[in-house]
C-alpha cells in the first residue's frame, strides 16, 4: 500500500523536461514511472485521436510536455514494450469517443520521434541527428531500444561506423528502384566467383552479427558486420554485373544484395541515412 501511494505521489515527475534522465530515475520508483507513462500515453492517444495536436507555438493541453516526459521515463528506466500494441489497447478503451482514428499510430509515432530528438538534444544537420534517423528508420516500436541503439552507434568509432554505412549504402542504392522485394538467393544460380564467395560468407558468418544483435550488443554487431562485408561487397559490385540481362541471374543477385542489407538494417539501423560517407 505504501509503495502504491508513493508511486502515485511521484507519477507527475519530472518537474521539467531539462531534468537529466538519470536524476529522474533516482527521484521515483519504477511503479511511479509506469503510472506516469500510461497516464501520458492515454492523454496523447485521446488528444490526437480527437484531432487535438500542437500547432506552432500553440499547445494548450501541454502535449509536447506529456510526450517529452513519456520518452524521458522510458529512457530513465529502460522500459521496453511494444508501442503499437499499447496504442492499440488504448484505442480500444476509448472506443467510439475517438473521432480521428485514421493514421493515429503513424501520427503518434511521428510526434514521439520528435520528442526523442528533443530528449537527446540532437539537431538537424548533425551526424548525431542522422544516426538517430537511421535508427528510427529500422523500427520505433520499442523506444527504449531506440535509445540503446542510438547510444551504441553514436558513441562508437566513426571509422567502424563508416565502414558499415558504406556496405548499407551500396546495397541500398542497388535495391532502390528495383520494384519488388527480392526473395532468398539460390545457390544453384550463382555463376561468378565473387557472388559464390559472398553467398558462402553470408551462410557461414552471419551468426557473428546475429548473436551480438540478439543480445543487444549493437556496437559489436556493427563492428563484425563492417569487418566481414566491406571488402567482399566492394569486390562483388566491382566484378559482378548485378543487373544482368538474364532475369534469373539478376533476381538472384538482387536477393544476395538484399540479404546483406537486411542482416544489419532489420535490427539496428538503416545507415543509408548517413551523409558524407564517401568523404570518410
Amino acid at each position: 500500500r505504501d509503495e502504491v501511494a508513493g508511486a502515485v505521489g511521484t507519477q507527475y515527475l519530472p518537474k521539467n523536461l531539462t531534468e537529466d534522465h538519470a536524476k529522474v530515475k533516482r527521484s521515483m520508483s519504477l511503479l511511479g514511472a509506469l503510472f506516469g507513462l500510461m497516464d501520458r500515453l492515454d492523454l496523447l492517444v485521446g488528444a490526437l485521436g480527437t484531432g487535438i495536436e500542437p500547432t506552432g507555438s500553440q499547445d494548450p493541453f501541454a502535449l509536447r510536455r506529456a510526450g517529452g516526459v513519456l520518452v524521458k521515463l522510458i529512457r530513465a528506466f529502460e522500459i521496453s514494450f511494444d508501442l503499437s500494441c499499447v496504442i492499440g489497447s488504448a484505442v480500444k478503451l476509448y472506443g467510439d469517443r475517438l473521432t480521428k482514428k485514421e493514421d493515429l499510430e503513424q501520427r503518434l509515432f511521428k510526434f514521439l520521434q520528435e520528442r526523442v530528438s528533443f530528449e537527446l538534444g540532437v539537431k538537424p544537420g548533425t551526424r548525431s541527428f542522422e544516426i538517430l534517423q537511421a535508427v528510427m528508420r529500422t523500427s520505433f516500436e520499442n523506444i527504449a531500444d531506440v535509445f540503446k541503439r542510438y547510444e551504441a552507434l553514436n558513441g562508437m568509432d566513426e571509422k567502424v561506423l563508416t565502414k558499415a554505412a558504406k556496405v548499407i549504402q551500396r546495397t541500398a542504392n542497388m535495391l532502390k528502384g528495383y520494384g519488388k522485394t527480392p526473395g532468398e538467393p539460390k545457390q544453384e544460380l550463382l555463376a561468378e566467383d565473387q557472388e559464390k564467395k559472398l553467398y558462402e560468407l553470408i551462410r557461414t558468418s552471419s551468426r557473428g552479427v546475429e548473436e551480438p544483435l540478439g543480445k543487444g550488443d549493437y556496437e559489436k554487431a556493427t563492428r563484425v558486420f563492417a569487418d566481414l562485408f566491406l571488402k567482399p561487397v566492394d569486390d562483388f559490385f566491382d566484378q559482378v554485373l548485378v543487373n544482368a540481362e538474364d532475369a534469373a541471374l539478376r533476381e538472384n543477385r538482387m536477393a544476395l544484395v538484399a540479404q546483406i542489407n537486411r542482416l544489419y538494417t532489420h535490427g539496428i539501423a538503416d545507415l543509408s541515412a548517413l551523409s558524407r560517407i564517401d568523404e570518410e
